[in-house]
């Protein structure tokens, strides 16, 4: 726990170096962008160090790291890695890196931490209105944690989130085309985010919205039969399989309520002031659609933890979504939330690192012997 809340220091320092001011006209600006790009570089390389030397015994990453290592000492060429893997790109990324380094898995990790984290600081950079609240809500969501586990969807969750706010927010659409074939090269579930983020463009009070969510809710009491029909129209799709897989052998384990709660909180938070978030954030609503999706995504967790992989693309949302709904309160009460909101995320990171939900343990560097328990 001790690495966390160091990290979680040294992140809260650099990114409060990033000042925010307002202009006359009441334009949010920041110092020069040289300085800007200064600091989030010192919080990525401290991001990248810890993500690197984590033990990945704790984790799925074992599984990772053992393939990586496999292809130098075997001398797997470069077809038989693509062959190992169903998503190409990171077969040519740990291919290439396990190369270079000899098979030296820090090296690999390193790398792959990199390309997580600059596109999520890069986002922040440009698109947040608190750059130290994002920052810390990329740990206290958890979505930090993320990728030490699922390294192959959170290299495709950065990539498919600059795509959305890169690409389809600024009705960039080839941008958006290219930002989300990398994430698919990832990840191929990332191709499932699709329609959503069409969805989303839509207005939140639009009548076709509402019936969407209606569906999607009420899809949630026939989940094992209506997702096994969709599953054997793309028998061959090996995502939609993963999940039939685990239906049709009775639901998993689920997610805790504590997880769909802290998704939920967001959207409470926002009708509390909607109005007034609305006006002073035009698009608000596609980033409330987004979250609103996430949720309901995490609602069908409850039934199986595993689609709560689908809503960890939603969760990205919440840094820049949550510093909007910070700032739409009155100047003398945006401390008192901004307090509130940080202790309540952390106090969620804290909860889910000594339960081990969603797969989350204390911190064990590379080096440490033993066993998580």
């Amino acid at each position: 726990m001790l690495i966390y809340l160091v990290v979680i220091a040294i992140t809260a320092f650099f990114a409060s170096r990033i000042y925010v001011e307002y202009n006359s006209s009441g334009v949010k600006t920041y110092p020069n962008r040289r300085s800007v790009y200064g600091w989030l570089f010192l919080i990525l390389i401290i991001w990248v160090a810890v993500f690197a030397i984590k033990n990945p015994n704790d984790t799925d990453a074992s599984l990772y790291k053992f393939t990586y290592e496999r292809f130098y000492k075997e001398g797997v060429t470069f077809q038989k890695a693509l062959d190992n893997y169903r998503d190409k790109l990171y077969a040519v990324l740990a291919y290439i890196c396990t190369n270079i380094s000899k098979g030296d898995w820090v090296f690999g990790a390193s790398a792959i931490g990199v390309l997580i984290y600059t596109p999520i600081l890069y986002l922040i950079s440009k698109k947040s209105e608190d750059i130290t609240i994002s920052c810390l809500l990329y740990f206290f969501t958890m979505n930090w944690y993320y990728g030490t586990n699922g390294m192959r969807q959170a290299l495709a969750g950065s990539f498919a989130i600059c795509a959305y706010y890169f690409g389809l927010r600024e009705k960039k659409y080839f941008k958006y085309i290219l930002l989300i074939l990398i994430a698919y090269g990832f990840h191929a579930s990332v191709l499932l985010l699709i329609p959503f983020h069409i969805l989303s463009m839509k207005k939140l009070k639009s009548v076709s919205t509402w019936l969407f969510f209606f569906a999607f809710i009420s899809l949630s009491f026939f989940l094992k039969d209506v997702w096994g029909g969709f599953s054997e129209v793309f028998s061959s799709n090996v995502i939609i399989n993963q999940y039939q897989d685990v239906l049709q052998n009775s639901m998993s384990h689920g997610s805790s309520i504590l997880r769909v709660l802290v998704v939920i909180a967001p959207l409470i938070l926002i009708g509390n002031n909607y109005s007034k978030i609305k006006t002073d954030y035009e698009g608000v609503d596609h980033d409330v659609i987004m979250i609103s999706c996430g949720a309901i995504f995490m609602v069908y967790s409850m039934l199986d933890v595993n689609f709560s992989q689908m809503s960890f693309y939603f969760s990205s949302v919440l840094l820049i979504l949550i510093p909007k709904v910070i700032n739409a309160y009155e100047i003398e009460k945006r401390q008192t939330m901004k307090t509130i909101i940080m202790v309540l995320y952390f106090a969620y990171m804290v909860i889910l690192l000594f339960n081990g939900d969603m797969g989350a343990y204390p911190y064990r560097a590379y080096w440490q012997t033993g066993t998580v328990s």
